[in-house]
């Protein structure tokens, strides 16, 4: 098995928790090509700030990106704005990480407050 994002040994301490969203049925609506389609994510990760607040993470990984994963990209942006601005459901981000070696740096800025 190969490296993973999300907790474990080198990531955060604030780290509280992830899941591979395989069977979760969290998705996230999208148009692509004049048709709705849904977005299923990669990761979903918990995590505790520096400053004691919560955080979830919608986490992609992704390597070759074309204009369906850049359609994707924004309906994840624009479904966390929703879910921020009615504020019922913690404090959430959308992030895709290109190269899992620096998943640790970017969770530590999430958890610093840099992101």
């Amino acid at each position: 098995m190969g490296a993973r994002p999300g907790c474990g040994s080198g990531t955060p301490s604030g780290c509280d928790s992830y899941a591979r969203n395989y069977r979760l049925e969290f998705t996230i609506p999208y148009e692509f090509a004049g048709q709705t389609h849904t977005y299923t994510p990669d990761f979903i990760v918990k995590l505790r700030r520096n400053d004691g607040s919560l955080i979830h993470i919608v986490l992609e990984v992704k390597g070759f990106e074309d204009n369906r994963d850049r359609a994707k990209e924004a309906a994840a942006h624009r479904w966390v704005d929703a879910v921020n601005n009615w504020g019922q459901m913690g404090l959430w981000a959308f992030h895709e990480v290109k190269d899992l070696t620096e998943t640790e740096r970017i969770l530590t800025q999430f958890a610093e407050g840099m992101r």
